[in-house]
C-alpha cells in the first residue's frame, strides 16, 4: 500500500491514504482505473499516477486476496458466495444428464422425475449474464483461480461450462469402477473454458476422474458428485 499511496494519495479527498476499507475504497479506485482504460474517449482519463504498472499489480493482488481467499478455505464460504449460481448451472446440467441417461436405457432415480419436470431436459445452451466477481468466485470455488487466472477478470471475460457424453464408451479400461462411481452419470464429462483457455480442475486429476488422455475433461461425478447428492445449493 505504501507504493500505491506514494502515487495517488495526493489525489484523494483531504489527501487521506487509500486502504481496503477507506473512503473511497481501494476497490472503487481500482474499478475506476479499469473503467477509464476501457473508455475510448481520451478525455475520460485520471492523472497518470493511477496507471503505474506496479501500483495496479499491487491493487489487483490485494483485492483478489480480500475477495476470494476465503473460497479456498471454507465450504460454507463457497456455498454462500457462489452456491446459488453454481447450483442453477449444475441443476440444468443434471437435467440434461438424466434425460440422456433415460434415452440410453439407464436407470435414473425418482428424483429425476421431479427435477426434469421443470422443462430443462431439452436445453442445449444456457446463457448467464453476470459480473466479473461472479466469474472469479466460480473459478475460486472450483479451485482454478490460480496462476494466470489469479487476476481480476478483464472486461468481456467469459466462462463456458460444457457437458459432454462419451457415446463411444472409450473409457473401457474403467470397467465396473465407472458404473459404481458414476451411476446414471457415468460417461458424462464437464469441461471449463475461461477466456478461450481450457482449464484443468484439481478435483479430477486422478486416474478415472477424467477422459483418458484429456485432463481438462472431468467426469461429471468428480466435479459435481452423484446425482442424488449434489449440494451446491
Amino acid at each position: 500500500m505504501d507504493h500505491i499511496n506514494s502515487l495517488i494519495r495526493k489525489w484523494m479527498p483531504h489527501q487521506q491514504p487509500v486502504a481496503v476499507d477507506s473512503n473511497p475504497k481501494l476497490h472503487g479506485v481500482f474499478d475506476t482505473i479499469n473503467a477509464t482504460l476501457a473508455a475510448s474517449e481520451p478525455r475520460v482519463r485520471l492523472p497518470e499516477e493511477f496507471y503505474d504498472t506496479k501500483a495496479r499489480e499491487y491493487m489487483d493482488r490485494i483485492l483478489m486476496e480480500e475477495e476470494y481467499a476465503g473460497y479456498g478455505e471454507n465450504e460454507e464460504y463457497r456455498t454462500l458466495g457462489i452456491g446459488h449460481m453454481l447450483g442453477e448451472v449444475t441443476k440444468r446440467m443434471e437435467m440434461r444428464v438424466r434425460a440422456t441417461a433415460r434415452a440410453q436405457g439407464k436407470r435414473v432415480s425418482a428424483l429425476g422425475e421431479v427435477v426434469t419436470s421443470q422443462g430443462g431436459e431439452g436445453m442445449k445452451l444456457g446463457l448467464f449474464a453476470c459480473h466479473d466477481s461472479t466469474l472469479a468466485a466460480t473459478l475460486a470455488a472450483l479451485g482454478v483461480l490460480t496462476g494466470e487466472n489469479a487476476r481480476w477478470p478483464p472486461y468481456t471475460s467469459s466462462l463456458a461450462i460444457e457437458l459432454f457424453t462419451d457415446d463411444d464408451n472409450k473409457q473401457k479400461d474403467r470397467g465396473e469402477d465407472q458404473k459404481i462411481r458414476g451411476g446414471a452419470a457415468a460417461g458424462f464429462y464437464v469441461r471449463l473454458k475461461y477466456n478461450n483457455r481450457f482449464l484443468q480442475l484439481p478435483g479430477c486429476q486422478e486416474h478415472g476422474d477424467h477422459l483418458r488422455g484429456r485432463l481438462d475433461m472431468c467426469t461429471f461425478v468428480s466435479i459435481f458428485g452423484p446425482l442424488d447428492r449434489i449440494s451446491w445449493w
